[in-house]
């Protein structure tokens, strides 16, 4: 990869990852602002943001393990059942303030996910690791009149079959002006204005 990709390949993540910045720093913002000041400002918006990118930390180690990144990273780091109590009990042994924190930015990160904004998206498997469907918030219900889509096992293989580059899905939904790359920065841009004026 050219120095040239590999800058467009980092821009593409920031831009992919806005979004769930955004949410996990207005998240933060939040939580501050409702239930009193914390110690260590700073390091509350930087752990919101962490853990609102946490479950993509899957695409780095499918990168570990295959030398490559697909688009269709969504392995157990996207499994909510499993996830959520495993931080919280974890976190909540130092600071019930910090596993609720944690935990309202990987759930609200699981429903951004789970919202039809592609159309090979997916969702995620909300009820792994008792059920491998993965089910999407239909919010364009385009193909379908129900809100909630079950994407059975078979479904899903086919989707991840297309095997898209992670390159390639950036191009195509982050690299260029798109209703993806649009609303993450307008997202980011105004949770750090809320930041500032409230």
């Amino acid at each position: 990869m050219k120095i040239y990709d590999k800058i467009l390949f980092l821009i593409g993540i920031f831009l992919a990852g806005a979004m769930d910045m955004a949410l996990g720093n207005f998240i933060a913002h939040c939580m501050i602002k409702f239930f009193g000041p914390v110690e260590h400002v700073m390091f509350t918006y930087i752990f919101a943001i962490a853990f609102a990118l946490l479950p993509d930390i899957d695409a780095l180690l499918q990168r570990v393990s295959h030398g490559k990144i697909l688009s269709n990273h969504r392995n157990w780091p996207h499994w909510p059942l499993l996830i959520l109590p495993i931080i919280f009990f974890t976190i909540n042994i130092f600071s019930f303030f910090y596993a609720v924190l944690a935990c309202l930015c990987l759930f609200i990160h699981y429903i951004h996910d789970s919202v039809d904004l592609q159309e090979n998206g997916g969702g995620i498997e909300w009820l792994a690791p008792f059920s491998d469907s993965q089910y999407q918030i239909s919010i364009k219900r385009i193909k379908t009149e129900k809100l909630i889509v079950e994407f059975p096992k078979e479904k899903i293989e086919k989707i991840k079959k297309k095997k898209e580059t992670m390159y390639r899905w950036l191009k195509k939904y982050y690299l260029k002006i798109t209703e993806n790359s649009l609303l993450g920065i307008l997202a980011l841009i105004t949770s750090l204005i809320i930041n500032i004026i409230w």
